[in-house]
């Protein structure tokens, strides 16, 4: 599988990431209600468009930079 590395890092942090989960609120998670794992998902939607949001203003930020380069150079007459 082209991605077996990538696949393989990325389960372990998933699986790292419930055994820390377990280790600080014990096993509650699984014996909740639905309506509790519904607020929590859309509260994940939420963190990762707050994290898309910030990601896009960093790339604007190196967008920015890559100019100032570009212009840099073209200015030494490379």
């Amino acid at each position: 599988m082209m991605y077996e590395r990538e696949w393989d890092r990325f389960t372990q942090a998933v699986y790292q990431r419930l055994c820390e989960g377990e280790r600080i609120y014990g096993n509650n998670s699984v014996s909740k209600g639905g309506e509790h794992l519904i607020d929590e998902l859309q509260a994940e939607c939420q963190d990762l468009a707050g994290w898309g949001m910030l990601l896009w203003l960093r790339l604007e930020q190196m967008r920015d930079t890559v100019a100032k380069l570009e212009r840099h150079h073209e200015d030494d007459g490379c």
